[in-house]
C-alpha cells in the first residue's frame, strides 16, 4: 500500500486549511451524510465535509489535479483506503471483516469482491498504481 502512502504525503503536502469545506468537481460543497441522508447541525443546517483526514485530503488532491470525476474518485478513494487500513492492520486485504470501522469495512469488501470477480487480477490496486503514477508525473510537471 505504498501507493497509498504516496498520495497521502502528496496531499498532506499541499497544507489544505481543516476550515476549508470540501467540494466536488464542479465547485459545490459536499454534506456529511449517513445513509445516503444529509446531517444537519442544531440548526437544521446541512454539516459540510472538510478537508481533513486521508479519504479527504487525497480526494481533493485529485480534484484540484482535475483528474477523475466526483464519484468515482471518492468510491476508488474509498476502497483503497479501506485496502490501505485492513493490510496495515491486519497484513491482507482478506482481512477486512475485522476493520472497525463501518466506511472502511464495506469499501474494502467492495473492493475485495471486485478483485475475486476479476479471477485474481487486481483492477482496484492496477487503478492505483495508473493513478498515482499520473499524479505524480502532473506534480512534478506543474511550474
Amino acid at each position: 500500500m505504498r501507493y497509498w502512502n504516496i498520495l497521502e504525503t502528496l496531499a498532506e503536502s499541499k497544507n489544505y486549511s481543516k476550515n476549508d469545506n470540501l467540494l466536488d468537481y464542479d465547485n459545490h460543497i459536499i454534506y456529511k451524510k449517513e445513509n445516503d441522508k444529509i446531517l444537519l447541525d442544531k440548526e437544521g443546517n446541512p454539516i459540510p465535509l472538510k478537508i481533513v483526514g486521508s479519504l479527504n485530503i487525497v480526494y481533493n488532491l485529485f480534484r484540484e489535479s482535475k483528474y477523475g470525476n466526483t464519484n468515482d474518485t471518492f468510491e476508488k478513494t474509498k476502497m483503497w483506503l479501506g485496502l490501505r487500513n485492513s493490510v496495515a492492520h491486519f497484513g491482507t486485504i482478506s482481512a477486512y471483516h475485522k476493520l472497525r470501522g463501518s466506511r472502511d469495512k464495506k469499501y474494502a469488501e467492495k473492493a475485495v469482491k471486485i478483485i475475486e470477480h476479476n479471477k485474481g487480477h487486481n483492477p482496484i490496486l492496477f487503478d492505483l498504481k495508473e493513478d498515482v503514477k499520473l499524479l505524480l508525473m502532473r506534480e512534478l510537471n506543474k511550474e
